[in-house]
């Protein structure tokens, strides 16, 4: 749970939700407890990602030790 509210947190600080990362902008539209559910604005699609592999794009490649 604590990383869901890391996430969660970061989210909210960001600019109309969106996530730039290198697989597209990401529109956060909903954090679950084991998926957070986006849509990727370059796509054009909607995708979803586990809380570990969105956090790498959140927080960082050092998410980890942040935990």
């Amino acid at each position: 749970m604590k990383l869901r509210k890391k996430i969660e947190a970061k989210i909210l600080g960001l600019p109309e939700r969106i996530a730039k990362t290198d697989v597209g902008d990401l529109l956060v539209n909903k954090i679950g407890v084991k998926f957070v559910h986006v849509y990727n604005l370059h796509k054009r699609k909607y995708e979803k990602y586990a809380l570990k592999d969105f956090a790498y794009f959140v927080l960082g490649k050092n998410w980890k030790k942040e935990e």
